[in-house]
């Protein structure tokens, strides 16, 4: 009966070790909590974009990666947000939690900002856009993240990618 026992907390052990290595991955682009200072607004050539993560149970130990195109603007912990600045006309933004992922296409928004939400259930990664009323909730309740690491580029192009899919 000991046998068991100790086979069961070697178990446990490994298991808690496989929960906390996962826990700490993201950490390649210097993700941090900072206070919240918002950019200016856009010039007309340039798109404002909100990307928010509400906190919830479902995938709370793992750090959401933020793409435009084909470059990290963001990571995302449970219950946080950030924000940055695109400047094409045409930009596919990607809420990724490896190997899922869910993608949203900004077009021709210059001089606007716009709000997204990305999340994960049980079903897989969502994103959407949302209103400013909406985005002014989240803004008062979530923390604000940004990377040290800026401008690194993803392995794929998503927006290529994704064009080459509906050809």
């Amino acid at each position: 009966m000991t046998s068991y026992r100790k086979l069961f907390q070697n178990c446990i052990t490994l298991l808690l070790l496989g929960l906390f290595a996962s826990a700490c991955g993201g950490g390649q682009l210097g993700v941090h909590k900072k206070p919240y200072t918002s950019l200016s607004l856009p010039n007309t050539n340039e798109t404002l974009v909100y990307v928010f993560r509400e906190g919830r149970f479902t995938g709370s130990g793992r750090k959401m990666g933020v793409i435009a195109n084909d470059t990290y603007k963001a990571v995302l912990t449970n219950g946080s947000f950030s924000q940055f600045i695109v400047t094409d006309s045409e930009t596919e933004i990607v809420c990724q939690i490896a190997p899922s992922l869910a993608h949203y296409r900004i077009q021709n928004r210059g001089g606007q900002i716009v709000y997204l939400l990305c999340g994960i259930s049980m079903s897989g990664m969502t994103i959407e856009e949302i209103d400013k009323l909406k985005a002014n909730e989240l803004l008062d309740k979530l923390d604000y993240t940004e990377i040290d690491v800026q401008n690194r580029k993803a392995k794929v192009n998503f927006k290529t990618y994704i064009d080459n899919l509906y050809k």
